[in-house]
């Protein structure tokens, strides 16, 4: 349906890609591990279902959070080893996250539609790939960084503006909460 190519394709704005992260197979320790490994990048967590282990949806919501896991050190009773989240997160699977509805609600959610693309599209589609396989998406990612400090120096200001604009424009609708807006 395109969920993966889209994927992949992000991803390939990183540069290096790992295999996507499988929250069904993988342990929650692997995942904190592979989360703080990949720095300024997307971590693709492939494979998602509302039947995932309790633990490994609030590893999710963790690593939304800006969180890692902590751990104490056993042979210094006094130390806790920390992995960190260094990166943003890229949830696909056959199903929305609605199973924990705070995880559903950290999430930016978009559908994709089965069914058969024309040659237009299919071609398109490989040119992509083509250019994937070059690295040369990684310009786009690399370009941006030019900008870093303009959107530093400016994001809460234009957050706070857009935030206010997509309040007006759903009349303040009390019913959509503060972490679906803040999203």
């Amino acid at each position: 349906s395109g969920k993966s190519y889209m994927a992949w394709s992000l991803w390939s704005m990183f540069g290096l890609q790992y295999r996507p992260f499988h929250i069904e197979n993988g342990t929650t320790v692997a995942f904190y591990r592979r989360i703080s490994q990949i720095r300024n990048g997307i971590m693709y967590v492939d494979e998602y279902s509302n039947k995932v282990n309790f633990k490994k949806v609030e590893a999710l919501k963790n690593a939304f959070d800006g969180g890692g896991r902590e751990m104490g050190d056993i042979k210094n009773a006094k130390h806790t080893n920390s992995t960190k989240t260094n990166s943003a997160g890229m949830l696909a699977g056959q199903q929305q996250p609605t199973a924990d509805i705070a995880l559903f609600k950290r999430c930016i959610s978009i559908n994709f539609r089965s069914g058969k693309n024309t040659i237009e599209k299919r071609r398109k589609a490989e040119r992509l790939k083509s250019i994937e396989k070059t690295g040369e998406l990684t310009q786009i990612t690399a370009a941006m960084v030019n900008y870093r400090g303009i959107v530093e120096e400016n994001f809460y200001q234009v957050y706070d503006e857009l935030r206010g604009d997509i309040n007006d424009e759903i009349g303040g609708n009390s019913k959509v909460e503060d972490r679906i807006m803040n999203n």
